[in-house]
């Protein structure tokens, strides 16, 4: 695991819902083919901060839990409002997949 200290913590926006399988609390884990992971342990439930590191950049985005639903595919989906505006999250996701 990378050294906290070198990533950059930055505010992030918008609604953001993704899946967690099969999650280690602690470990940074892949949940999209953006390179988006989760750090730390799982959140506990709504209200709970939550980090997500982008993991080909030095970058961690804050947010907090909406809600968590676990779906008909067994997967948790975790609702995130981060503190910026939909279209910067949208734009760094872009970016990274170029």
């Amino acid at each position: 695991m990378r050294d906290r200290r070198e990533v950059e913590r930055i505010p992030c926006a918008g609604w953001l819902e993704y899946r967690l399988q099969d999650a280690v609390a602690g470990q940074i884990m892949d949940i999209s083919k953006l390179g988006i992971g989760f750090v730390g342990a799982l959140p506990a439930g709504v209200g709970d901060t939550l980090e997500l590191v982008l993991m080909n950049r030095n970058v961690v985005v804050q947010g907090s839990v909406r809600h968590i639903r676990l779906g008909h595919d067994e997967r948790f989906r975790i609702g995130v409002k981060f503190a910026r505006e939909e279209e910067d999250l949208a734009s760094v996701l872009l970016e990274m997949a170029t």
